[in-house]
This record gives structure tokens, C-alpha cells and sequence, in this order.
């Protein structure tokens, strides 16, 4: 079995989870304890997630949209 290992970068960071029974990823959460985002359509920005993670070689990790806005 491979094994991610997250560490997190602040203490009230929530480390990635599956969300939903056979999911077959792990949803990411943004770490923004000061301030919201706002982006307009099309618009794009670096958002922290607190958190850093270790994988075996030969894995990868992807990031991509909600299910629910693909």
C-alpha cells in the first residue's frame, strides 16, 4: 500500500480527507486564518493550504476541481 505522509505547517490547519465513503481522493482545504479571497471569473491565485506531505517515489498528486463545478 503507499503511504502520503502530511505534515502540518500550523496548528490549525485541516489536513486533507476523504469526504465521502470509496472516494478516491482526498479533499484539500485552503488555510486562510486572516483573510477571504475573492476572484473574479477567470481569475487565478496561489492559495495556501498549511500543510506539507511526503510520497513514496513513483506517486504523484494531482489537484482538481470540485466534482460538483467539473
Amino acid at each position: 500500500m503507499t503511504e502520503v505522509r502530511f505534515k502540518k505547517l500550523h496548528p490549525d490547519t485541516t489536513l486533507p480527507k476523504a469526504m465521502t465513503p470509496g472516494s478516491a481522493g482526498l479533499d484539500v482545504f485552503a488555510y486562510l486564518p486572516e483573510h477571504k479571497i475573492h476572484l473574479d471569473p477567470g481569475e487565478r491565485a496561489l492559495i495556501p493550504c498549511g500543510f506539507s506531505m511526503a510520497m513514496e517515489h513513483g506517486v504523484e498528486a494531482q489537484i482538481r476541481p470540485r466534482s460538483g463545478l467539473a
